[in-house]
């Protein structure tokens, strides 16, 4: 999060956006999310159940369905997009590095 410095909102547009390339940033495109699928795993651990497996193929199914539109809202951004692009291509991963 220490990462990320000003460009957490809760809601709304940064005035003058950037796109993080530091920490976690040089990984995944997506760190928060991997955060949250990873804590997904280890409820399941901590339950010995699986029912916390179907809250985990939830949440990565509608991570798949908002991060495309996500970036699809970046691209459309001109302060930002071209720098965006590069930082796509230096890191492939969305969320878990060489899987997805």
């Amino acid at each position: 999060m220490t990462h990320l410095g000003n460009q957490l909102h809760a809601i709304g547009r940064c005035e003058k956006p950037r796109v993080v390339q530091t920490g976690p940033y040089v990984v995944v495109h997506h760190p928060l999310y991997t955060s949250v699928l990873i804590q997904e795993l280890l409820f399941t651990l901590m339950s010995w159940s699986y029912a916390p497996l179907v809250g985990w193929c939830i949440v990565a199914g509608a991570f798949a369905v908002e991060m495309p539109i996500e970036e699809h809202l970046i691209m459309q951004d001109p302060a930002i997009a071209a720098e965006y692009r590069a930082h796509m291509q230096r890191v492939p991963s969305r969320v878990i590095p060489f899987l997805w």
